[in-house]
């Protein structure tokens, strides 16, 4: 596995947000998110996008490489795991 994971605690107690940690920023992660809604916000001082497929949703800052991934509740784990694939496809390919 080429990424590290780790789950945000915050005051939600069915929070499914987890925080990845890349080999890859988030400029090389837009080139990889060709299905995705994408909404960027470059106006900040650290540029950051909105990427949302179904009920998927990745945060992130344009030039870091931790992104922040929420799944939707009543399938979280599958949506997880599908997730994790995808990355394990681009990082190995990148």
């Amino acid at each position: 596995m080429n990424f590290e994971v780790k789950k945000i605690e915050n005051c939600f107690s069915d929070s499914r947000t987890f925080e990845y940690t890349l080999p890859i920023d988030g400029n090389s992660m837009l080139e990889n998110l060709t299905d995705w809604q994408i909404r960027k916000n470059e106006k900040l001082r650290r540029p950051v996008a909105v990427a949302q497929r179904e009920n998927v949703i990745i945060k992130f800052v344009l030039a870091d490489k931790h992104f922040r991934v929420s799944f939707p509740d009543n399938q979280w784990q599958a949506e997880k795991e599908k997730f994790e694939l995808f990355l394990e496809n681009i990082v190995c390919s990148g």
